[in-house]
């Protein structure tokens, strides 16, 4: 079937992907692909199967269909490399329109109230991490007191990155920032309420 090709082909062709990197990929092939054609033998998907399987993604984002786009190929062209398929069914697949969220900037007013809830409430730390550090959350998500160090006297944060091996990095951690984190122990998380 499609769904045990796919699951076959994730373990043995995308080895090199951080364990949350697979998990969205799982769960997004999962929903947007194998709940539709999953139970199908390979064998007898069409292009039409296809095209509908992405028709249902019109209307969502532009990445989202991007990525269901990408994963189809995926799974249709590594099941003709392995001979399980002669045609790729999704060869000639159009991508529906989509949307693409735009992102702005807080405003002064935003920002103001924002770091006044902050200075006293812990639970935004998480958020502080990404105002301040740069961290995506999932990074934000994961760092912890050992992840807090000096470099010429300049406190500085690792951050364990989670997109690539590349991502992984070491920012400075503003002085209005640290004063909040400083006593943050080893084996605790920064962002734990």
């Amino acid at each position: 079937t499609v769904s045990a090709w796919a699951y076959k082909a994730v373990e043995t062709y995308k080895t090199n992907q951080k364990d949350i990197t697979r998990e969205k990929y799982i769960q997004r092939m999962k929903k947007c692909i194998l709940d539709e054609i999953g139970d199908m033998p390979l064998k007898q998907v069409k292009p039409f199967d296809c095209q509908m399987v992405l028709n249902k993604q019109s209307g969502k984002s532009k990445t989202q269909i991007n990525e269901t786009y990408q994963t189809l190929k995926f799974i249709f062209n590594t099941a003709r490399i392995n001979k399980l398929i002669v045609n790729d069914p999704s060869l000639d697949i159009v991508k529906p329109k989509g949307y693409k969220n735009t992102r702005r900037a807080l405003t002064d007013e935003e920002r103001h109230h924002f770091l006044k809830v902050a200075e006293t409430d812990e639970r935004f730390n998480l958020f502080l991490l990404m105002y301040y550090c740069g961290c995506r959350p999932s990074e934000a998500r994961e760092v912890m007191g050992k992840d807090i160090d000096f470099l010429n006297e300049q406190p500085m944060l690792h951050i364990r990155g989670t997109k690539t091996e590349n991502a992984d990095r070491v920012v400075p951690i503003p002085d209005v920032f640290y004063g909040k984190i400083k006593d943050t122990k080893p084996d605790e998380y920064v962002g734990a309420t």
